[in-house]
């Protein structure tokens, strides 16, 4: 399964699932931040961040969001551009 569906804004991914987490990916805990499910910051190339919203909304919001954000961690761009968010097709 690739993470970033290729062609989206040269969003092409350049790892697998299993190639990423394979690398190690840090889930962080943010308990400061009411406001966003999770991020990622291009200073930190394996670490996702979670907070206490996604943590409410139950597993497969968490699951659901660090599939997100590894797909930022594999490439895709964030800010107002969905590629992370796009199926695969």
């Amino acid at each position: 399964m690739r993470v970033v569906r290729a062609g989206v804004q040269d969003a092409a991914a350049r790892y697998s699932f299993t190639e990423i987490v394979n690398m190690g990916v840090y889930v962080n805990y943010e308990a400061g931040n009411h406001r966003d499910w999770g991020w990622t910051d291009p200073s930190y190339l394996h670490d996702i961040v979670l907070t206490p919203l996604a943590l409410r909304m139950g597993r497969w919001a968490i699951a659901g969001t660090i599939v997100h954000e590894i797909a930022h961690l594999n490439g895709a761009p964030g800010g107002n551009d969905h590629a992370a968010e796009v199926p695969r097709r």
